[in-house]
């Protein structure tokens, strides 16, 4: 195989795609980021090693820098064998790499196990001293934030020693030793592969586990809040200090604390910069005055965050009076729904809720991006549509609390809050979506003009006004969505409500994770689901225009509410089919995510090829997936190849879809990836052939179902359709290198795109 060029901050493989290759860096930087952690690979590593005995990646990699690579076909851990038969140069090599990776994962392994040991012992060590002050003085300690649940750390099977031994002993081998061990005994090189991917595997699920406890637990010590032990030991030498007492010994133990935060490099340093700049101006010989003042601060700070919906509605600018009207209207809610008020009296508070919500939130959003920080209050506002503890429930709104420190967790490449989604709008980063009549930005402002609602001069203003794309986005796409992904439409009101809440937060959390996992079961079905032709083109070597298959995966956007459904809201982001479609999904649901996600796809197989198609989608003279399907509902009646059940089923689905087609094929989209997929049949036989066409299954199911005979005609005129492909790819690519051009990452996806 060709060499393929990575460009530098390229993502080149994702976590949970099935594995067409091993890579061998030739030249470059590697990062290599599990689930949370990252390691970096330089020449003479191997790519997907760890992953050889699952035949699926379980990192993402990116080129650290312009990286040059050698693939090497792979997909099973036998397809060593043909490899080192072809090559038997590599065998060794490859037994190196592997042995050298994994020991460079057991050194990070014990190197982060000692440092969450440390972490452990000295935070218990701090707390108790910070115990032992207070008990001295007399002083009621307090229990600074998540030291309730530290414990030390539990993971289960540790890395044995002997295995720590063992390839540390191999790793020290010389390179002429190895190879006259193990020489051309391919299945014992084999064999010490699989050892060393098993034990890389194990590491870096340690690691994984060990990084999660210090995210988890390093708020305790220091954070963006005065709650932690940090806070409650600069708190304490206030107090001595307003009562005269000697704190030289509590400022030197501040100072070791200090300098134990910095050498940990957990923390952001503007964080940091910020909290200790404010702790080196406390002037403590003059601290008596302070501490009466910073004691009335601090009632204040606690009357604040016993009142939430003062604290949000204050921060988005409302005035005393407005805040107590508005506090009535929650009032009226609560009461309403407590006494079962009439449909009318509810539908109104809940009307007159939403406008305060959506106006609040702009508000305070206008008032967010000024700001380096937030406080928890207000990003409980900001990502969970979270108002009032009365409305949310005590219980809820600590937990969401708690939440705000693992919000990272929602957030990825293609994963955004809704928060987020509007900075990044803001910030310029994206443009707003399509409103409810397809209308762009752009075209929202030609329309604007054109009914004389604003000037030409205005609408050049706004073009490039991404405050106004703010207002848009907010006052179309979120008003929308949010109502929609709720999911019961008569009782929808945008603040999040305690009767909403089914079993657990966590439980009902959708997480960038849980994204991921329901997304790659539908790709490793339906494996061509997110790739569309784009145009590649290179003058200078002949080529004008080329068709590449190129995977261009969504954009999913979480909206503040405890819904039910999901949106395909937009199948690209611009005019342009190389960029990213726009699905939209509630933050927290009791629903089954995976079913969410078919019945999403299903939407976008659709309005994807609509687009594709333009105005001749449902002509059937113009062969696709929406022409054929329309011409297969609009005539069933008249179709010999179905039997009258079949009819029958057509005409029920048509009823209960209201005579949408695009609701059908919804339908049977989900019938073919939860159940035509592992050889239970649902679908006629039209159906299945329109779906295999333009939806076919991956190659592992394929094999699966190959001796079945209702699927072996459309198999065999796939594969003829499928090597016609591949061969015209492969000349092509042959011809490029030949005439001077590089193999990148885009055209080798390519390739391989034939092999799913």
């Amino acid at each position: 195989m060709a060499m393929i060029k990575a460009p530098k901050g390229q993502r080149f493989i994702r976590r949970g795609e099935k594995m067409n290759n091993l890579f061998l860096i030739v030249q470059g930087k590697v990062r290599q980021v599990s689930e949370r952690d990252m390691i970096f690979l330089e020449n003479g590593n191997l790519i997907g090693i760890i992953e050889c005995m699952d035949g699926i990646y379980i990192n993402d990699y990116y080129a650290e820098q312009e990286t040059v690579l050698y693939p090497f076909s792979f997909e099973k851990i036998a397809d060593f064998q043909a490899i080192f038969e072809s090559q038997p140069k590599y065998a060794g090599a490859f037994l190196q790499a592997a042995v050298r990776q994994t020991v460079g994962l057991q050194e990070r392994y014990q190197k982060l196990g000692a440092f969450t040991k440390k972490f452990y012992l000295t935070m218990m060590e701090l707390y108790q001293d910070y115990q032992n002050y207070c008990e001295q003085f007399q002083i009621e300690a307090k229990e600074p934030k998540r030291m309730e649940s530290l414990e030390k750390i539990k993971v289960q099977q540790e890395l044995g020693e002997w295995e720590i031994r063992y390839f540390r002993e191999l790793n020290q081998m010389k390179a002429e030793d190895l190879y006259a061990f193990y020489g051309a005994r391919i299945p014992l090189v084999i064999g010490e592969i699989a050892r060393a991917a098993d034990n890389m595997r194990h590491a870096e699920q340690l690691i994984d586990r060990m990084q999660e406890y210090i995210q988890l637990h390093k708020e305790a010590l220091f954070g963006t809040s005065a709650e932690d032990l940090f806070g409650s030991y600069v708190e304490l030498a206030v107090e001595l200090a307003g009562q005269d007492q000697n704190v030289d010994g509590l400022l030197k133990k501040i100072d070791e604390i200090r300098a134990y935060i910095e050498e940990t490099q957990l923390y952001d340093t503007a964080v940091m910069r910020k909290r200790f700049d404010a702790y080196t101006q406390i002037d403590f010989d003059a601290i008596r005055s302070q501490a009466q003042e910073l004691s009335e601060a601090q009632e204040d700070e606690e009357e604040e965050a016993q009142d939430c919906l003062a604290s949000i509605l204050s921060y988005a600018g409302y005035d005393e009076e407005a805040i107590e009207k508005v506090r009535e209207t929650f009032e009226s809610y609560r009461a309403a729904e407590e006494n079962s008020a009439t449909e009318d009296a509810l539908r109104r508070i809940r009307r007159e809720l939403t406008g305060i919500f959506y106006d609040t939130y702009k508000k305070a959003f206008r008032r967010s991006v000024e700001e380096e920080e937030l406080s928890p209050i207000i990003q409980m506002f900001l990502y969970y549509g979270f108002m009032d503890v009365q409305t949310a429930g005590e219980d809820t709104a600590n937990t969401l609390l708690d939440l705000t420190e693992q919000m990272y967790r929602c957030k990825s490449e293609h994963v955004y809050t809704m928060y987020d989604w509007l900075l990044a709008i803001y910030r310029g980063e994206q443009e707003p979506c399509r409103n409810e009549f397809d209308l762009d930005y752009i075209g929202y402002l030609h329309e604007q003009k054109r009914l004389g609602k604003i000037t030409a001069d205005q609408e050049v203003q706004m073009k490039n006004d991404n405050w106004e794309k703010v207002c848009y986005e907010m006052d179309n796409m979120f008003v929308s969505t949010n109502r929609a992904t709720y999911g019961r439409l008569s009782t929808f009101c945008p603040v999040l409500n305690r009767n909403d809440v089914v079993g657990t937060i966590e439980k009902m959390l959708v997480t960038v994770h849980k994204l991921e996992n329901a997304m790659n079961m539908i790709k490793n079905i339906d494996f061509s689901l997110f790739f569309h032709e784009v145009i590649f083109s290179d003058p200078d070597k002949g080529v004008n225009k080329e068709l590449l298959n190129k995977e261009i995966l969504p954009d999913i956007i979480l909206m503040p509410n405890i819904g039910t459904r999901a949106m395909m809201w937009q199948e690209t982001a611009g005019m342009k089919r190389d960029t990213s479609a726009r699905f939209v999904f509630p933050l927290f649901t009791i629903n089954n995510l995976e079913d969410m996600m078919i019945e999403t796809c299903g939407r976008y197989r659709w309005e994807m090829c609509r687009k594709i198609q333009g105005m001749r989608w449902n002509d059937i003279t113009e062969r696709s997936l929406t022409s054929e399907y329309c011409d297969y509902i609009q005539f069933y009646r008249k179709n010999h190849d179905l039997s009258a059940e079949a009819k029958e089923k057509i005409k029920n689905a048509l009823t209960r879809a209201k005579n949408n087609y695009r609701e059908v094929f919804v339908s049977d989209y989900m019938n073919w990836i939860k159940y035509e997929s592992n050889g239970s049949f649902r679908l006629n036989r039209v159906a299945r052939e329109i779906l295999f066409r333009y939806c076919p299954f991956c190659k592992d199911i394929r094999e699966n179902l190959a001796q079945n005979p209702t699927y072996q005609d459309m198999f065999s005129r796939y594969r003829i359709l499928v090597a016609r492909k591949q061969k015209h790819a492969q000349a092509f690519t042959d011809k490029y290198i030949k005439s001077g051009g590089e193999m990148s990452v885009e055209l080798q996806e390519n390739l391989e795109f034939y092999n799913m």
